[in-house]
């Protein structure tokens, strides 16, 4: 009886140690990606001149300035994604990540006219060719 007993606690060790292993089918999420944008004044326009009010959609408006445009400021790096479409298209749809305490800076970034500070380290996760969220950190 207690030997029946050993047996089935170590099945059900088993399916529980199983089912915290990763599945084959999900695909974890990585780092696809991280740079520095320097929001300069074209950035915060679209094409048609009208203000960006996402922080989404200032960030694809940089992309596709440092890419298509050939418009880079003094801060701005190269990232490994955003040279297709595709990529920077998915950008106003991935949750972007501010930290509390830099909630200020990036909400400022949005309503300022001039005089903003306009530096920052942006991380970007993702499984294969999918965005998942990007993360967004100020330089102190």
């Amino acid at each position: 009886m207690a030997r029946l007993q050993a047996v089935r606690h170590l099945a059900s060790v088993l399916v529980c140690a199983i089912a915290l292993l990763p599945s084959p089918g999900r695909a974890q999420e990585q780092l696809l990606a991280q740079y520095r944008a320097d929001l300069g004044t074209d950035d915060y326009y679209t094409s048609d001149g009208v203000r960006h009010d996402t922080l989404a959609a200032l960030l694809a408006q940089d992309r596709e300035n440092y890419h298509i445009h050939g418009v880079q400021h003094g801060h701005d790096s190269h990232d490994p994604i955003f040279a297709s479409a595709d990529m920077r298209r998915q950008i106003n749809l991935a949750t972007v990540d501010v930290s509390s305490y830099h909630a200020p800076y990036a909400s400022n970034l949005l309503t300022c006219q001039s005089g903003c500070g306009t530096f920052l380290f942006v991380k970007v996760f993702g499984t294969g060719d999918t965005i998942t969220r990007i993360n967004i950190d100020v330089p102190e």
